[in-house]
């Protein structure tokens, strides 16, 4: 499938530990069958932005139904005659109860929007509660196979990819995955959430590319920061640039953390760097001339002296967490005027700006004027805001949306052959393409933080096809 035919991706969703469902569900959920566009009128697509092709900019009318103790959307249409052709059973598996319910429904929600853009009669989407629980997972997945599910979408967490794959694997039935565990990939699980690694090679290349050779990080001690450092160091070993240090400060700290603060002192080099003018001063003062006197004057304001060894840092925090890390180091001379602020998906938010620190930062993200058009229509459709993970439940229907549309009608839709074009897929958060290995590689937009919000300065280049020199 040629690149442009397909709308919307992301997200990035760790895998993470099992969350304990809240209150398990007796039955599975009633497959959702696709609207017929005739049946009841679109509302009128929006002007701005201009979208991908391959995405309608209407959708259907929804109905916020209760079945089986969760929420589920169902089509207030019937389901058009297929002329013939076999329905496609599509299962989604996420926790629509217990503790990760709320992320699971907005996924769930997603891909019913996808399902009505997609328009296509065939294709019948099959919602599956995994409970949040390994267990569950797996009995969804059973109860999927079972029911002639021909792919599943989800689950949702890395530790949970697995279980459903072992499941999945033996009736030659692919699954999307909306983790970004890379762990969790291969053996026919590919995996949708945009990876560290996919995050790293994107901002650090755009950053390498405009003249920041000298790179170093900042980065909490995690297992998501450790994966990041091991990205890094790829990518680097990859490039012409250097890179110069990486300083692990304790997860979760708050800015008045003792360790946290050394850490941030030691980063910059502040003790090395605050010395720095005593000794030039002590030299200058040696000549009692008007350039000498001069030159004290401009020293005697100064904290520090020089810059650090690096004109580029990354931060691996999520948005809410920057105000606690990224003033810190300014506040030891880690200036932003001098070093570029560099940092990952999770920056994604609408108030950046108010933190003075990140004003010319830059970060991987999907446009802004793309996510708001989702996103608007995600709330007109459910009456919940949507974010960047409820993103991966409309790439995942829209992927298979489109390989229904393209396929012979008797043909196996999401064989090898199909879901690896090397050509990859359009989405709203940047182009992407699975891979053999299970992983997905995505051209991200590069977005920077101005004093208006975001906007896009790095632009991907068009499709997947090698670079030349």
């Amino acid at each position: 499938m040629a690149i442009g035919l397909l709308a919307f991706g992301m997200l990035a969703l760790a895998g993470c530990a099992d969350p304990k469902a809240d209150a398990p569900v007796t039955a599975a959920p009633k497959p959702v069958a696709t609207p017929s566009p005739a049946a009841v009128p679109a509302s009128p697509p929006p002007a701005e932005p201009v979208l991908p092709s391959g995405l309608a900019g209407s959708f259907g009318k929804i109905e916020t139904r209760s079945a089986d103790g969760f929420r589920i959307q169902q089509t207030l249409l019937s389901r058009p005659e297929l002329d013939g052709r076999r329905p496609v059973h599509v299962a989604v598996l996420v926790p629509l109860t217990g503790n990760a319910g709320a992320v699971g429904q907005r996924l769930l929600d997603a891909a019913m929007l996808a399902l009505f853009d997609q328009q296509q009669s065939r294709l019948n989407l099959v919602p599956k509660d995994t409970l949040g629980t390994r267990e569950g997972a797996e009995a969804a997945a059973r109860l999927a196979i079972a029911e002639g599910a021909e792919m599943i979408i989800g689950p949702l967490f890395g530790d949970h990819v697995e279980i459903v794959r072992a499941v999945a694997a033996p009736a030659g039935v692919p699954v999307l995955a909306f983790s970004n565990d890379s762990t969790a990939a291969g053996n026919g699980a590919h995996i949708l959430g945009i990876t560290p690694a996919n995050e790293v090679q994107s901002v650090i290349g755009f950053a390498l590319a405009r003249g920041h050779s000298r790179i170093a990080a900042f980065l909490p001690d995690s297992v998501y920061g450790r994966r990041v450092h091991e990205a890094l160091i790829n990518t680097m070993n990859a490039s012409v640039g250097e890179l110069v240090r990486v300083t692990y400060y304790p997860a979760g700290a708050e800015a008045d953390d003792e360790l946290l603060l050394q850490n941030a002192r030691e980063f910059a080099d502040y003790d090395l760097r605050q010395l720095a003018p005593e000794e030039e001063m002590a030299k200058l003062a040696q000549p009692d001339d008007n350039i000498s006197r001069a030159a004290l004057k401009r020293l005697e304001v100064l904290d520090t002296l020089g810059d650090p060894p690096f004109d580029a840092v990354l931060l691996a925090e999520p948005a809410n967490r920057l105000p606690t890390i990224a003033p810190l180091l300014a506040f030891y001379d880690v200036d932003p005027v001098v070093v570029r602020y560099l940092g990952l998906g999770g920056w994604f938010a609408d108030d950046l700006q108010s933190e003075p620190t990140l004003i010319g930062s830059w970060f991987p993200g999907p446009d802004p004027a793309f996510f708001a058009s989702f996103a608007e229509r995600f709330q007109a459709a459910f009456g919940t805001p949507a974010d960047r993970v409820a993103m991966l439940g409309y790439d995942a229907v829209a992927l298979a949306g489109t390989l229904v549309r393209d396929e012979a009608a008797d043909a196996q839709l999401f064989r090898d052959e199909v879901l690896l074009n090397d050509q990859g897929f359009a989405a709203y958060y940047g182009a992407f393409r699975l891979r053999q290995t299970g992983l997905s590689e995505r051209l991200l937009p590069i977005l920077e933080v101005t004093r208006d919000g975001l906007r896009v300065v790095g632009t991907p280049r068009e499709g997947f096809a090698p670079l030349l020199n």
